[in-house]
């Protein structure tokens, strides 16, 4: 962030005295210059502004960073309107139209890719959520399994289910959800099966588990033929 702040203070201070320059040599300060010189001195901001401000890495579309983005904005904008300004003076709406166009270009692809970018985030945080859902399912599972011994007669079939459990998609949807509550509600009657030493619950419900865990599966394949 520090490195931010000296660049865009460094951007300033060069703004600073572009301008004092800009108005120490011209003496013609027409329409056509201030629309030339508005445009401009946007350009000039918005990427001080970036440099400032703009901490993340995420890349444009095609890849290329904000920032050099914003850079190409900046000399493009302050090239067209150092052309424009000597080339259609006496034709305003040209030279407006043409200056708002490089604005307006990268004004669109900047609100694009912060869509884009909000976007994938919004995905990301629904994936991670619909992960951290079924890992809990497993988790659980294990943690009933961590109180069996492996002596125990029932200790290959919970792994089994377990396995059962495991071998599907980790990620999760809408759809799925109500057969991993299933699954939840199974697991916590098992802990109280292995609690109580009822063996031929344990067994029951391991059997349950498997065929949920199938259930599972053919919902997850039915909402994600890719997978």
């Amino acid at each position: 962030m520090k490195n931010n702040v000296m660049k865009g203070l460094i951007s300033l201070i060069v703004i600073l005295f572009t301008n004092l320059a800009v108005f120490l040599i011209l003496d013609d300060f027409n329409e056509a210059f201030w629309i030339c010189y508005v445009f401009a001195m946007i350009a000039a901001l918005i990427t001080t502004g970036v440099e400032i401000f703009y901490t993340k890495k995420e890349a444009l579309i095609f890849k290329y960073p904000v920032m050099a983005v914003t850079y190409l904005y900046s000399i493009v904008a302050i090239v067209v309107a150092v052309v424009t300004y000597n080339l259609l003076q006496d034709n305003l709406l040209p030279l407006f139209l043409i200056n708002l166009f490089v604005f307006a270009f990268y004004l669109t692809v900047m609100l694009g890719t912060s869509i884009h970018n909000n976007t994938i985030k919004e995905q990301q945080e629904v994936r991670g959520r619909d992960i951290i859902a079924f890992k809990y399912v497993l988790d659980r599972m294990q943690a009933v399994i961590a109180n069996v011994k492996y002596e125990d007669v029932n200790y290959k079939k919970m792994k089994h289910a377990y396995d059962s459990l495991a071998s599907g998609q980790v990620q999760s949807n809408d759809m799925a959800r109500v057969v991993e509550n299933k699954m939840l509600d199974m697991i916590n009657m098992l802990d109280e099966a292995v609690n109580k030493n009822n063996q031929e619950m344990v067994a029951d419900l391991c059997h349950q588990l498997e065929l949920a865990a199938e259930e599972r599966k053919r919902i997850m394949n039915t909402s994600n033929p890719m997978w």
